[in-house]
């Protein structure tokens, strides 16, 4: 239920990632499709200031040639133009963005309102007949009102140009910041897979460890069945039954009796030894190790060369102690089982930070990556659990082996 509890929150941590990173290249990417209609909308503020601008010096230029000029330029050309600016100033004199530039704008700004002013400077400049004083007189005040307008209409273009100018910037540190998040969102999805993946990974060899556990457990506990019922109770039995010939004739099965009722105890010992040798407590590894192998040989008939300097009592700790032995224990019933050797050889060597043990045989070895490949088989289930027992106490156990050339175990365990 834990694991089960554990991978859904790694999947809720994964969905809540993605949906993250979804929203971020959504609103990214809004953003972006904003700023660049900002962008349109003032190129097009900028266009429009630029003809009404042209349009009114066009117009200008025609009344005072039509006014100054003999056989001018006709009033109709004149009115034209002057029809062609207003209708430009009444489409584009109330721009929304005016008041989002002079917010942004640096600096002083004369901003008025270009509508009021071309009613009256239209007003003026209307062609008309004018004689005497009154007319350089009207030419004076005309010409004042129109440097006015001028100089209103270039103040609106630049300040459109540099709010262009600000947006753009703004655009270009955006795009930057876009392409690091994606590469951010990016490496954090790479991120994110990689350790579902190795979630998975490593929860699919808990799965088999925890089963190739359960398989080692369920096969101790058939075997020590197996011992209870084929030896020691079966001894037993034939005890008793020797216990009631003796109850009846006092003169014959005694002996009998006697030696198989030591048989019992001894098995029962044996059997008590496997589950857990009171020598790890008293001797600590050495003698324990000695004990599993001396008992190996006999049981067996195979020799047992093993090869152990003297041991300082403790240091490697009760806890590494135990996985050792317990490695040493499988690796030996391994051979018994599977190597079909004629020897077995037990090194020990002790080193200045670490203990190496390696166990090797001459036995019909078999293939490392073939047993890899089918780890679930239940030949290999101890192998993988060596090599975590190897891995709890800081070690690691390095196996070799091939058809035909015996096997070799060696496993480094770091002193405490």
């Amino acid at each position: 239920m834990k694991n089960i509890l554990n991978q859904n929150g790694l999947n809720a941590q994964h969905a809540i990632a993605i949906l993250i990173a979804t929203l971020a290249m959504a609103a990214f990417t809004g953003f972006l499709f904003f700023t660049n209609l900002i962008l349109n909308r003032i190129d097009q503020a900028a266009q429009e200031a630029d003809s009404i601008l042209e349009d009114w010096l066009m117009a200008k230029d025609a009344l005072l040639e039509g006014e100054l000029i003999p056989g001018g330029r006709p009033a109709t050309e004149a009115l034209r133009l002057l029809d062609s600016c207003e209708a430009k100033i009444r489409s584009a004199s109330s721009l929304p963005l005016l008041a989002a530039m002079r917010k942004l704008d640096d600096r002083p700004t004369i901003e008025r309102d270009l509508e009021t002013d071309w009613v009256e400077l239209r007003s003026v400049w209307e062609p008309t007949v004018r004689t005497g004083d009154g007319q350089a007189s009207s030419l004076t005040h005309r010409l004042s009102l129109a440097k006015g307008f001028e100089m209103a209409v270039r103040e609106r273009i630049a300040l459109i140009t540099r709010f262009e100018q600000h947006q753009r910037a703004s655009l270009r540190y955006l795009r930057v910041s876009s392409l690091i998040a994606v590469l951010a969102l990016a490496a954090a999805g790479f991120w994110t897979a990689s350790t579902a993946q190795r979630s998975q990974r490593d929860q699919a060899k808990l799965r088999e460890l925890i089963k190739a556990t359960y398989a080692g457990q369920e096969k101790e506990r058939a075997r020590i069945a197996l011992d209870l019922h084929d030896s020691i109770a079966q001894d037993l039995a034939s005890s008793i039954m020797l216990a009631r010939r003796l109850a009846e004739n006092t003169g014959g099965d005694q002996a009998r009796l006697v030696s198989s009722l030591k048989a019992n105890l001894d098995a029962l010992r044996r059997l008590s030894w496997e589950i857990r040798p009171p020598e790890l407590e008293r001797l600590g590894f050495q003698g324990a190790a000695m004990r599993l192998c001396a008992d190996y040989e006999e049981r067996q008939g195979c020799p047992v060369g093993l090869e152990m300097p003297e041991l300082e009592p403790g240091r490697l700790g009760i806890e590494a102690e135990l996985h050792l032995y317990r490695i040493l224990q499988e690796a030996l019933s391994n051979v018994a089982k599977h190597a079909e050797a004629k020897s077995v050889a037990v090194h020990i060597d002790n080193r200045s930070d670490r203990l190496l043990l390696s166990v090797r045989d001459d036995g019909r070895g078999f293939d490392p990556d073939a047993a890899r490949g089918s780890g679930s088989a239940p030949e290999h289930m101890g192998l993988a659990g060596m090599r975590e027992r190897a891995r709890l106490i800081g070690g690691r156990l390095v196996l070799a082996s091939a058809p035909g050339k015996g096997t070799t175990i060696e496993v480094e365990v770091p002193y405490a």
